[in-house]
C-alpha cells in the first residue's frame, strides 16, 4: 500500500475544488479583455486557482480521477485546464489524459494550453521533446505552446512546424515567431499572411507588426477587425497600434458604422487619447443601445477605476426612457464623468489588464526584436487583500 492509498478524501469537497480551479481559471484568462480589472483582481484570482490546485494535490490520485470524470462530463476548457495542471504538478506520463483532449472541441485545448503556462518550465521539461516528436497534431501544438508561453525558442523545429501541414500548428508557429522577435524570418510571417487559415492569417498580421513591419500588416489586420472571426477583436487592438497617427479616427468611424462590429469600436474608442472622442462618448453615454460599450469605452479613457466613484448608476429610475429590463448595465452618467475629470486626482491612475497588453505590445512593435513582454503572469496577491 502507497501513501496514495491512505489519503483520506471527502468526495463533495475534492469536487468543488476541482470545480473551482477550472472556473476561475476560465474567469482568469476572461479578465484579460475587460477592463474592469486589474492586477488586484487578477492576483487574487491567481491565489484562489492555486489554492484550490493545492488542494487537489493533496488529494493524490482521487484528484485526478475526479479530473478526469469533470472532463468527461463537461470536456470543456476549465476542466481540461484543471487535468492538465495536476497532471504536470504530480510529473505523471499522462498520455491518455493528453489523447482523451486531443479528441474534444478546441476549446477544450485551450484549457490545456492554460496549464502549460500554468506550470513552470521544470514541470515542463520531461514531457516538451515527446510532445515535439509526436506524429499526431494535438501534440506538437501542445509543443509550441510550451515554448510559447515560456518564451523560449525551439530552433529547427520552430522552421518545421511553420512548414506544418495543419493550421493549428502554424499558427502556434507563427505566433511564436513574433513573440521571440525573430526579425530574421519577418519574411516567413509577410508570407504567411496569404495562409488560407484565419488564424494563421490573423497570427502571420501580428507577427509582421511585431517583428518591425506594422505597416505591411495593417491591411490585413483592418481586413479581420472588420469581420466576424474568433480574432476580430485582437485584429482591431492591433489595428490601432499599427495604424500610422492621426489616421485611426476615420477608420473607427466606418467600423462603427458596422452593426456586428459597432460595440467593439466604441469601446476600443476609449483608448484613444482624443477630447473630441471622449465628448462623443458623452454625449450618446444616454442611448440604452450604446450605454453598455461607452461605459466599457469609458472605463479605458478615465484615470480611476469606475467601480471605485459615483460615475455608474443601475437603477434605471435615474436614468432616461429606455434602460429598463436591460441587463447590461450599470451604465455610465454622463454629468457625473464630467464632475470626476473637473476633479484633481492625486491619487495613481488605475491601470487595467487590458491597457498592459496594449503597452506590451506596443513596446515590441517599437523595438522590433525584442521578445514580447509577458503580461499575463501571475502576481502573487492574497485573496483577501
Amino acid at each position: 500500500m502507497n501513501a496514495e492509498d491512505k489519503v483520506s478524501v471527502i468526495p463533495d469537497l475534492l469536487r468543488q475544488h476541482a470545480e473551482g480551479a477550472g472556473f476561475l481559471w476560465w474567469q482568469r484568462a476572461a479578465m484579460f479583455q475587460d477592463p474592469a480589472m486589474g492586477e488586484l483582481q487578477l492576483g487574487r484570482a491567481d491565489f484562489r486557482v492555486a489554492a484550490h490546485l493545492d488542494f487537489c494535490l493533496a488529494s493524490g490520485a482521487h484528484a485526478l480521477a475526479e479530473a478526469e470524470r469533470r472532463f468527461n462530463d463537461f470536456l470543456d476548457a476549465g476542466e481540461a485546464f484543471c487535468w492538465v495542471a495536476l497532471e504536470l504538478l504530480r510529473a505523471d506520463a499522462f498520455d491518455a489524459c493528453l489523447e482523451r483532449i486531443a479528441g474534444a472541441e478546441r476549446t477544450a485545448w485551450r484549457g490545456a494550453s492554460g496549464a502549460v503556462a500554468w506550470v513552470g518550465l521544470d514541470a515542463l521539461k520531461p514531457h516538451v521533446s515527446r510532445w515535439a516528436a509526436s506524429g499526431d497534431v494535438f501534440g506538437r501544438w501542445l509543443a509550441m505552446t510550451a515554448f510559447l508561453h515560456h518564451r523560449a525558442d525551439p530552433g529547427a523545429l520552430l522552421d518545421e512546424y511553420l512548414r506544418d501541414a495543419e493550421a493549428p500548428v502554424r499558427a502556434r508557429a507563427v505566433r511564436l515567431l513574433g513573440e521571440l522577435g525573430r526579425t530574421d524570418r519577418l519574411s516567413i510571417s509577410r508570407a504567411m499572411m496569404q495562409d488560407a487559415d484565419p488564424e494563421v492569417q490573423f497570427f502571420a498580421a501580428r507577427s509582421t507588426a511585431l517583428l518591425g513591419d506594422p505597416g505591411g500588416a495593417l491591411a490585413v489586420l483592418q481586413e479581420i477587425a472588420a469581420g466576424e472571426t474568433a480574432h476580430a477583436d485582437a485584429a482591431l487592438e492591433l489595428a490601432m497600434l499599427a495604424a500610422p497617427a492621426g489616421s485611426v479616427q476615420a477608420w473607427l468611424g466606418t467600423l462603427i458604422l458596422v452593426p456586428y462590429r459597432r460595440d467593439a469600436a466604441i469601446e476600443i474608442s476609449g483608448t484613444l487619447s482624443d477630447t473630441a472622442v471622449l465628448d462623443w462618448l458623452l454625449s450618446k453615454s444616454g442611448d440604452p443601445g450604446l450605454a453598455a460599450a461607452i461605459t466599457r469605452a469609458l472605463r479605458h479613457a478615465l484615470p480611476v477605476s469606475l467601480d471605485d466613484t459615483d460615475i455608474l448608476e443601475s437603477d434605471e429610475a435615474r436614468l432616461p426612457p429606455g434602460f429598463a429590463g436591460r441587463d447590461d448595465g450599470p451604465w455610465a452618467v454622463a454629468e457625473r464623468v464630467r464632475a470626476l475629470l473637473a476633479r484633481d486626482h492625486g491619487e495613481e491612475r488605475f491601470v487595467n489588464l487590458p491597457a498592459l497588453r496594449r503597452r506590451a505590445l506596443t513596446a515590441a512593435i517599437g523595438t522590433p526584436g525584442a521578445p514580447l513582454g509577458e503580461w499575463r503572469h501571475r502576481r502573487r496577491i492574497k485573496a483577501w487583500s
